[in-house]
């Protein structure tokens, strides 16, 4: 694992000893919502934003450890499956980072959102030349009784709706 990678995972690796209230702070100041659990030194769970929100709602103390939130089947992937199954589970379940385990579940990588699927939003993102109106209009009390069944920009005129002609 490159430096880089070894840099992202130690920015958001917290302990099961860490309470809630210090993953939210960690989440916070790495901008991210999803953690790595590590018991010393070794690969142990994940912990989501999800996870922190179950738990609040089911009214944990923010001073609770946060072994006690953590789920049982955490989503990672594991060093025999290919890249493209790695990233269909990532998109599936829009993981912000997913880490690879070996089969003794030891961390040996880990993807990340930004370093796989950047060139592909920064394609799909492009200016649009489209002119835009914003209606502010009052109830279409001229244009009763139509707008009692029909919202104004849906109103046709000359066959097609308002909305389709601009």
């Amino acid at each position: 694992m490159n430096k880089e990678k070894q840099n992202k995972i130690e920015a958001i690796k917290v302990s099961p000893e860490f309470s809630i209230m210090e993953a939210l702070k960690k989440m916070d100041e790495s901008y991210k919502r999803l953690l790595f659990v590590f018991d010393r030194n070794k690969f142990y769970n994940l912990l989501s934003i999800g996870d922190i929100q179950r738990a609040i709602i089911k009214n944990y103390s923010l001073d609770t450890k946060i072994d006690k939130i953590l789920r049982k089947d955490p989503r990672v992937s594991y060093s025999t499956e290919s890249f493209e199954i790695i990233k269909n589970r990532m998109l599936r379940f829009k993981a912000e980072s997913m880490p690879v385990l070996n089969e003794d579940k030891e961390l040996i990588d880990a993807y990340f959102w930004e370093d796989i699927f950047s060139d592909e939003i920064k394609s799909t993102q492009c200016k649009l030349d489209l002119p835009v109106v914003i209606m502010a209009g009052g109830r279409g009390s001229r244009l009763k009784p139509i707008t009692n069944v029909l919202p104004k920009p849906l109103i046709p005129i000359e066959k097609k709706r308002y909305l389709n002609i601009l």
